[in-house]
């Protein structure tokens, strides 16, 4: 039993994006069965969102699409959930088989193997022919029973030994590209007001509770906030070495000018997700948990400031207002719509993608949505203009297909769009990919005819790839592919 198969990887802030492609989760899949496994679970097969303050990590974004064949927006992630659907169709083929027969290897050379599955009183079979050689293909000639092409890391499924119906590494399912498109019906920009946040009491030391120790924060401010304020007062004289100081807390160093008379010093920790993993996670301390907090003057003369009396603020002033929620009705922070919390953000950039933070988009479920005037509410701890901020929907605009020969090509739009014009199109050898699709030495003319035919004016439609399907008649041992690329658009 594999309980949880993973499609992908959760994202951090800051961290480049995790993907697992579709070829390798296929091929995990089939070597598993191959080697006579039952049940196979993914995790995630549908992504999802970590509204409100629900990340944990810590660090992990708002987003939790996690690259699954079901993004988080509920729309397919193709070719992922295509060359799913495709392998879950091929063993199905087998179950019968797979459940009640013999199963036997063969090891064909170092890195190719043959798996059969026979039942002796019916004469069934079904074969799984896998080739784990990450760099070299290889062809077997498995006799009787035909001769395949195996690429690199992938395995062949053979109904009755000697058909392919599904090799994991050539895949023949649709490549979907999304589009965001402005509503027309609103201005393309918000009309924005602001407030600052007020922070006089903080910085004077004002807190509620008091204590002679750095209290931990998940604890202090039991879940209710990401913030937690440390206040504390230091007393210095003329003559005093602490006049130019740094003030050292763990890894954060910040030279200081100390005053004579009573110094104020006033520490926010703001945690990004609490840890949510391993063993013991919920143990773990957070914020400024014992220290030490020390005051480094000149001469090295150090002052721990661990045990002063420090006083105590939980979350932010805007928080307790609740400034975004006119009807006090909800407690909720971050970006919200309506009042409901649609996550946090942050300024992180990605490790790929320079320049760009690790998330630009944010989703706000239709639920969230009034049918008269909505109202956004964005907290932000730097600084930055909101004037290009926008809401915009998601759809597919163009989706391409690239399927070999002797298989179907399915290709189709989604809510309520259909394929409204055909791109490219070439049954032969095209090259290239999505977005750059090109003839390649041969070509049948007709190509964009035929698919045209198939396809215009429906949400979806199924291709035979095959040389008497377009006009070529029954060739045997035909290397070619059938290329795709066409254009979704509201019916």
């Amino acid at each position: 039993m594999f309980t949880e198969n993973w499609v992908g990887w959760f994202k951090k802030w800051g961290d480049k994006d995790p993907y697992r492609s579709p070829e390798d989760v296929a091929f995990a899949v089939a070597r598993f069965f191959q080697s006579g496994g039952v049940f196979n679970n993914y995790y995630m097969y549908h992504g999802g969102t970590n509204f409100g303050r629900t990340a944990g990590g810590p660090f992990i974004t708002t987003s939790y699409d996690y690259n699954a064949p079901l993004d988080e927006y509920g729309n397919l992630n193709q070719p992922k959930w295509g060359h799913l659907k495709q392998l879950h169709a091929s063993i199905k083929m087998g179950e019968k088989i797979l459940t009640n027969s013999t199963r036997s290897d063969q090891k064909i050379s170092s890195f190719v193997t043959l798996t059969k599955f026979s039942n002796p009183t019916s004469g069934e079979r079904f074969c799984f022919l896998s080739n784990t050689d990450n760099k070299n293909d290889a062809t077997i000639d498995l006799q009787a029973d035909g001769k395949y092409f195996v690429p690199a890391w992938s395995v062949s499924i053979l109904d009755g030994c000697n058909k392919e119906v599904f090799n994991t590494a050539k895949i023949n399912s649709q490549t979907s590209m999304f589009v965001k498109v402005q509503n027309k019906k609103e201005n393309a920009q918000f009309s924005w007001v602001w407030a600052p946040e007020p922070m006089r009491d903080t910085l004077q030391g004002k807190g509620t509770f008091k204590a002679n120790l750095l209290l931990e924060q998940k604890g202090t401010t039991v879940d209710f906030s990401d913030y937690l304020w440390y206040m504390t007062n230091i007393d210095s004289n003329a003559t005093s070495s602490l006049q130019n100081v740094t003030l050292q807390s763990f890894v954060f160093e910040k030279p200081i000018l100390i005053k004579p008379g009573t110094n104020t010093i006033t520490l926010l920790s703001a945690t990004v997700g609490l840890k949510n993993y391993d063993a013991f996670y919920d143990t773990v301390p957070t914020g400024i948990d014992g220290g030490p907090i020390y005051l480094i003057g000149d001469g090295n003369v150090k002052i721990d400031l661990s045990s002063n009396l420090w006083s105590y603020k939980v979350g932010l002033n805007g928080e307790m207002k609740q400034i975004y929620n006119p009807m006090f009705s909800q407690r909720t922070n971050w970006s919200t719509i309506n009042q409901k919390s649609i996550g946090r953000r942050m300024t992180c950039k990605c490790v790929e993608n320079c320049g760009n933070p690790s998330q630009r988009w944010y989703h706000i479920p239709r639920s969230f949505l009034s049918d008269d005037t909505n109202t956004l509410v964005l907290f932000e701890e730097i600084g930055g203009n909101p004037q290009q901020v926008s809401v915009q929907t998601i759809t597919i605009g163009t989706i391409c297909g690239n399927a070999n020969e002797g298989s179907t090509l399915e290709l189709s739009c989604q809510g309520g769009h259909i394929i409204s014009e055909i791109q490219f199109a070439s049954y032969g050898n095209p090259e290239g990919k999505c977005g750059s699709f090109k003839q390649g030495s041969w070509h049948v003319i007709n190509s964009a005819i035929l698919v045209e035919k198939l396809c215009i004016g429906r949400e979806s439609c199924s291709i035979d790839v095959s040389a008497k399907s377009f006009g070529l008649g029954d060739v045997t041992n035909l290397s070619a592919r059938l290329a795709i690329q066409a254009l979704c658009s509201k019916s």
